[in-house]
């Protein structure tokens, strides 16, 4: 959480003076780019984080939004280390 911030702070922010966001603009375009694209990575990752999430019987919304902040950590975490659901349970039916 504190690199996101660093990043997001030396990418968005100009001031003179302070060491953190006195970064060339060809960095800050990179930052940002890359920023973007682990976004869209976790944001994939997240997608199918719900559908395993859902097969689990787990909360769905906390799976999605742990995985588009933590990435493959948290969607590694869900796929194997999560047990399976149950099956439910057989009913006997009369004949």
């Amino acid at each position: 959480m504190l690199l996101l911030g660093v990043l997001l702070l030396s990418s968005s922010v100009s001031y003179p003076g302070f060491p953190l966001t006195e970064v060339p603009d060809e960095y800050r375009d990179l930052l940002h780019q890359g920023l973007l694209i682990t976004f869209a990575i976790n944001a994939l990752a997240a997608a199918s984080a719900r559908g395993i999430a859902a097969r689990k019987q787990q909360p769905v919304l906390f799976w999605m939004a742990k995985v588009l902040l933590f990435g493959g950590l948290a969607l590694g975490e869900l796929a194997q280390a999560v047990p399976e659901a149950p099956p439910p349970p057989k009913r006997a039916g009369r004949l």
